[in-house]
């Protein structure tokens, strides 16, 4: 459907292409996520603190490579939600820490079903060689950023 409407891949612009799969990829597991409650910029957080107890505004930030304004606009409305929980850090009084609130721990388990099914829904068509040859070069781009 919204390939239709748009034109050919220039191939002397493969930023462009990435940006629109990207955009569309998005919006797949936004639409998804929707079920669970949370979207795809919930999961910058969720992931890393689902594995380790808690983390900075400044630790989420770079994770991420957000910037410090998004990250706190973003935790906050996670910590109105429920899904995380602000707690002073007892090593420096000035900072806040962030962890899994009960709620975003009860919700992991079905995140990362929908994940599961979705990334199956989305690279089927290139099937198990095509995804791996996709990591491996966006892999290499992102390695690549570093002399950008």
């Amino acid at each position: 459907m919204a390939s239709a409407q748009c034109p050919p891949v220039d191939k002397r612009n493969p930023a462009r292409a990435l940006n629109r799969v990207s955009k569309l990829v998005t919006r797949h597991f936004d639409r998804k996520l929707a079920s669970v409650g949370v979207n795809v910029a919930y999961l910058a957080v969720l992931g890393p603190l689902s594995v380790l107890p808690s983390m900075s505004q400044k630790e989420l930030a770079a994770s991420t490579g957000s910037s410090q304004a998004a990250m706190a606009e973003l935790l906050a409305r996670m910590v109105r939600e429920e899904f995380l929980r602000r707690d002073q850090d007892p090593s420096d009084k000035r900072q806040a820490l962030f962890s899994l609130a009960p709620k975003g721990s009860a919700v992991m388990p079905q995140i990362r079903r929908v994940i599961d099914a979705g990334n199956s829904e989305v690279f089927a068509s290139i099937g198990e060689e095509g995804l791996e040859s996709l990591l491996t070069l966006l892999a290499r781009i992102e390695a690549g950023s570093e002399s950008w």
